[in-house]
């Protein structure tokens, strides 16, 4: 059943994966490329074993373009937050000019104590405007998340209505 299942996992991810390739190909050539898979992975898969929606799920937890995707929208979203913050402080300490013979700081009087505080405040509404254009970024990074699940569903559909009509045949061809 897992050898089964891997074949016909790897025929959905061929085809979908090929079908982006063939589209560069002529007709002739793509019509060529769809037998010899077909005919290649119908002996070692059975639809009748994988149904449709394990088919379309295998397809959708196995996509590399949509766990990318995912990753892009997490990112989107931490750098969300971190937009919506002001940078960190800086804070110097520091002593100058002091007698390197018995390091007393009062012996010196150019001995000096340094201490200083710095923060970088943006300007106007930029933090603001920067959370506004990052929340545009995710509601688009989920846009397209979610037309590629629906492109990985359609594909997968249509490689396992493809295996399953390959099957029918085989079956009526063999019965005749």
């Amino acid at each position: 059943m897992v050898a089964h299942l891997k074949n016909v996992f790897s025929y959905i991810l061929i085809q979908s994966s090929l079908q982006s390739v063939c589209c560069k190909i002529g007709c002739l050539n793509k019509t060529i490329v769809w037998m010899l898979l077909s005919l290649f992975f119908a002996s070692y898969a059975s639809a009748a074993s994988l149904s449709l929606l394990q088919a379309e799920q295998l397809a959708l937890l196995y996509d590399p373009v949509l766990k990318a995707q995912a990753q892009q929208l997490q990112s989107l979203e931490h750098e969300t937050m971190a937009a919506d913050v002001w940078e960190d402080p800086n804070i110097r300490v520091g002593i100058m000019d002091v007698p390197t013979k018995n390091f007393d700081l009062n012996a010196d009087p150019e001995t000096e104590l340094l201490l200083g505080y710095q923060q970088m405040l943006p300007r106007g509404n930029s933090n603001h405007v920067m959370v506004k254009k990052k929340q545009a970024q995710q509601k688009q990074q989920t846009a397209n998340i979610n037309l590629r699940q629906r492109e990985v569903k359609m594909n997968a559909r249509k490689a396992w209505l493809d295996l399953y009509e390959q099957q029918q045949t085989e079956s009526i061809l063999l019965s005749s």
